[in-house]
């Protein structure tokens, strides 16, 4: 932001946060101040060469039942999913000895997954420092 360190009051920081599932960009004073709080940007507080870099990841659509639909779900973890269902239908038919093997299968998944979604394209890991409310 152009002026991002100091207002006529005082220094502040500019932080991000979600609330009511909106993206919300501000700026909270720091310092000894009675009232510490979130303030709205003005615009003498955006410059005309400023920009705001996003990354995210789309949340797949929900599964459906009439199974003529492709899951949006990368194809690598499709045996995932099936293992977790194949732990629940070995349960219920108390096979647990089966249901272990497919818990550890789904948890296998599931960790190969999380490192997945941590890594960009390029292989390295990032993290996002943020703010919440």
């Amino acid at each position: 932001m152009a002026s991002a360190d100091q207002d006529q009051d005082g220094s502040y920081q500019l932080i991000w946060y979600i609330k009511d599932r909106k993206l919300q960009i501000g700026k909270y004073k720091t310092g000894n101040y009675q009232a510490k709080k979130v303030e709205s940007l003005s615009t003498a507080d955006i410059g005309s060469g400023d920009l705001i870099r996003m990354h995210y990841s789309k949340k797949a659509a929900a599964l459906t039942t009439d199974l003529t639909g492709t899951p949006e779900i990368p194809k690598q973890f499709h045996e995932g999913i099936c293992s977790r269902v194949l732990e629940k239908l070995s349960a219920r038919g108390k096979d647990f000895i089966a249901a272990r093997y497919y818990r550890a299968e789904w948890q296998d998944c599931l960790r190969r997954g999380k490192q997945y979604t941590n890594k960009m394209l390029d292989g390295t890991s990032y993290t996002v420092a943020q703010h919440e409310m």
